[in-house]
């Protein structure tokens, strides 16, 4: 009658403790121990499988993120480690033999203003402000009108003089520019 009892308490305490949020079960009847790894994520993405995942203890474990537009992935937290570059997308709990967390931390994309203008003798596209996402490229071409010349750009303060294919490409934007194309009177 006492061994019933016993048995009886200890199944309760299972049941009891693991719909409580109990991190670690055993499943005695065939020896197999599991731990839990718990992840999370903020606006922006994904991470999968969310929330808590029970795994045999030693197996591996993947979880993928997924990234919103507009978003990057600014870190990623395991445990209580923050790493700033994730390869793929994706971190793997290899022989995971602790219970472990995982936390993907999104940001919004910093987005950059590139303004063009140009004066009478021809046009700059894109015209006008810009939003170009951090990293980011843009390109303006220039048109020319007849009887008419492209006497020099302006790219932030820098004036240029020639300017290969008609065209001006901001490569890797990282901050604001200007871009001014000013075209003169053709001499005959």
């Amino acid at each position: 009658m006492l061994k019933k009892v016993i048995i009886t308490i200890s199944v309760i305490l299972v049941v009891l403790l693991g719909t409580t949020g109990f991190l670690y079960a055993a499943d005695n009847s065939n020896n197999k121990t599991f731990i839990n790894v718990t992840s999370s994520s903020n606006k922006g993405g994904t991470i999968t499988p969310q929330a808590r995942q029970s795994v045999q203890k030693g197996d591996n474990i993947t979880f993928n993120i997924s990234i919103d537009s507009g978003y990057e992935l600014a870190w990623l937290r395991v445990d209580k480690t923050k790493l700033d570059n994730v390869a793929d997308n994706s971190y793997t709990f290899d022989n995971a033999t602790k219970n472990h967390t995982i936390q993907a931390h999104f940001s919004k994309i910093k987005t950059f203003k590139v303004t063009s203008s140009s004066n009478k003798g021809g046009t700059i596209t894109l015209n006008g402000k810009q939003d170009v996402q951090k990293g980011g490229s843009i390109t303006f071409n220039i048109s020319i009108d007849s009887g008419y010349e492209l006497a020099w750009l302006r790219v932030d303060k820098a004036k240029l003089d020639n300017v290969a294919g008609n065209s001006y490409t901001f490569d890797n934007v990282t901050k604001n520019h200007t871009i001014q194309a000013h075209f003169s009177k053709t001499s005959k």
